[in-house]
């Protein structure tokens, strides 16, 4: 298992970057009332999202055989474990978070 700092700090990095990219989709996306609009900026941030999520499915459903994701979006991921146990669902969350953020 890792330790809590790594932990702390692995928390850290993926508030910070969800932040900011949070704002700054909202300041891009926004066309009618953004202060700085600029769409290629807020695809990009979008398509950065959706390859991290597709990348978290696939190192899931790789990793832990009979495992299956049945949603996901933005910033969740909805697992189905038969079998598993809630230590399992643990482990396999901060195992995918590690190797997501690398």
């Amino acid at each position: 298992m890792c330790d809590t700092h790594v932990q702390r700090t692995l928390n850290a990095s993926q508030f910070a970057l969800k932040l900011l990219a949070n704002v700054t989709y909202g300041y891009t996306a926004a066309n009618f009332s953004g202060r700085m609009p600029c769409t290629e900026l807020a695809d990009a941030i979008v398509a950065l999202g959706r390859h991290t999520l597709e990348r978290a499915i696939k190192q899931i459903e790789a990793g832990w055989p009979g495992v299956k994701v049945v949603y996901g979006d933005t910033d969740s991921l909805f697992v189905k474990m038969p079998g598993r146990t809630k230590e399992d669902a643990f482990r396999c969350a901060l195992s995918t978070k590690m190797r997501t953020l690398r």
